[in-house]
């Protein structure tokens, strides 16, 4: 009997077979656990950047206002003092990501309450559909709330 050394034809075609299997059924899910990644990161980020402003403000005793660059959250943000410094700026969303915001400018007083004290929502989700996207609302004492506004 003769020893072989290497695969058949056969053989070849069925691993080939199971490894197109498994990426079609694998594929589209590493793709949605990419964007939901890209939009829990997309908003935590802007959470914690709002914090901070809120933070800077109490500390400093004194107005702190965030812009949203060209008026579109989704191209990042800048944090100002009340003589008009930058302190920190966002950066612009990552690509599939999109913020909206129902003002372009939010002012934290030096309470960290925001000025005016109304509840602001913000919603960052998926460009392709909005199929996962998350809502953050900020209180009207400058609290990022899960919730909605009371």
């Amino acid at each position: 009997m003769q020893r072989r050394n290497g695969f058949t034809l056969i053989e070849l075609i069925v691993v080939i077979a199971i490894l197109a299997i498994m990426a079609s059924i694998g594929i589209p899910s590493y793709q949605r656990m990419i964007l939901n990644n890209r939009v829990t990161s997309a908003s935590n980020g802007l959470v914690g950047f709002l914090q901070m402003a809120r933070s800077e403000a109490v500390t400093r005793k004194e107005d702190i206002t965030v812009t949203a660059n060209g008026g579109d959250w989704h191209a990042g943000a800048t944090m100002s003092d009340a003589s008009d410094t930058t302190l920190k700026v966002l950066p612009a969303a990552s690509v599939g990501v999109s913020i909206v915001g129902g003002v372009d400018v939010l002012t934290y007083r030096a309470d960290g309450a925001l000025n005016p004290m109304l509840c602001r929502e913000f919603t960052v989700s998926e460009d392709s559909g909005a199929v996962n996207s998350r809502s953050l609302h900020i209180s009207p004492i400058g609290q990022t709330i899960s919730g909605d506004c009371p």
